[in-house]
């Protein structure tokens, strides 16, 4: 049993050994200077290619793509999305003009910084989901009351 993050819709594709259970869908928002094109808009309705780069943390290529394929424009988009080590390198990257961080919106709750604006990404496919991953076949009744009791929570 597993616990993971990713914008992804289908993040185990056709792996026929594991089930993934979608526990919670977070909406993302974007950290940028208040200086920033976006910065003027409540909610940010799409990402484009000449605002970014963009910033999020995680070391996720399957993420990395979901983030690219929100963005609008033509050209390569391999360089716009930067899966960095953690929440607070985004935000230093955001900080140091870097580019647009992109967070879940309970992140961004409990991460204000001087000088960082967040903005709702207002685009439906902008959701980071955890999902609980499992083997299909596990008929552990210990994983069962744990994968029941983590739904419930969520």
């Amino acid at each position: 049993m597993g616990l993971a993050c990713t914008l992804a819709s289908d993040p185990i594709g056709a792996d026929l050994e594991l089930q993934a259970l979608p526990l919670h869908a977070d909406p993302m928002v974007l950290a940028l200077l208040p200086e920033h094109l976006f910065a003027e808009q409540g909610t940010v309705r799409s990402l484009i290619a000449a605002t970014g780069p963009y910033f999020i943390a995680g070391e996720s290529e399957t993420t990395a793509a979901a983030i690219g394929s929100l963005i609008e424009g033509d050209g390569e988009k391999d360089d716009l999305v930067h899966c960095v080590a953690g929440l607070d390198m985004v935000l230093t990257a955001v900080l140091a003009g870097r580019g647009v961080g992109l967070l879940g919106e309970e992140q961004a709750r409990s991460c204000h910084r001087e000088g960082i604006e967040f903005r709702p990404l207002g685009l439906a496919k902008a959701k980071m989901t955890t999902y609980l991953f499992k083997r299909r076949e596990d008929a552990s009744p210990v994983l069962a009351r744990f994968v029941e009791r983590a739904q419930r929570i969520v």
